[in-house]
């Protein structure tokens, strides 16, 4: 096979890896799927807010309470999915009162596109004091192509 035809099939298998339709396959969505928490393909599961084996600083019952406020009143603002963006997130002030420094600071990094949803462990379970956070995929770009002259 000649090197330039290498190239090519080497970028396209590339690009197929890390193409949205690989990343989901790659996750077990079911939970947030059947509960219409499921922001759709053009998202991805970034993770859980934060590590459910610890403890949270504070009050457990306080930051369950300030994050099913926040998910309860997002129903209207991204259709049925039951997520919201960062930015009404973050405009919530008793969701951001229970926010850990790193989560806070993690969170006003993300992208304006990035979402905010209910959270779940592996069995589909609910994570009452967990959020979800999901970030917009970039639009895939169709494959490098290599130059007719170069070798």
């Amino acid at each position: 096979m000649p090197r330039q035809e290498q190239v090519k099939t080497l970028l396209t298998k590339m690009n197929a890896a890390v193409s949205p339709d690989s990343l989901h396959r790659r996750l077990d969505l079911a939970p947030y799927k059947s509960s219409q928490a499921w922001p759709g393909k053009p998202f991805l599961l970034v993770g859980n807010s934060y590590n459910t084996e610890k403890r949270v600083r504070g009050s457990a019952q306080k930051r369950a309470s300030a994050i099913a406020a926040l998910l309860q009143d997002s129903h209207g603002a991204y259709g049925k999915k039951h997520c919201l963006t960062l930015k009404d997130a973050l405009a919530n002030q008793r969701f951001v009162d229970t926010l850990s420094r790193f989560e806070a600071d993690w969170l006003r990094r993300e992208p304006a596109t990035t979402l905010i949803g209910p959270a779940y462990d592996d069995e589909g379970n609910l994570l009452k004091d967990s959020f979800a956070v999901w970030r917009r995929l970039q639009p895939t770009k169709a494959p490098l192509s290599v130059p007719a002259g170069s070798r």
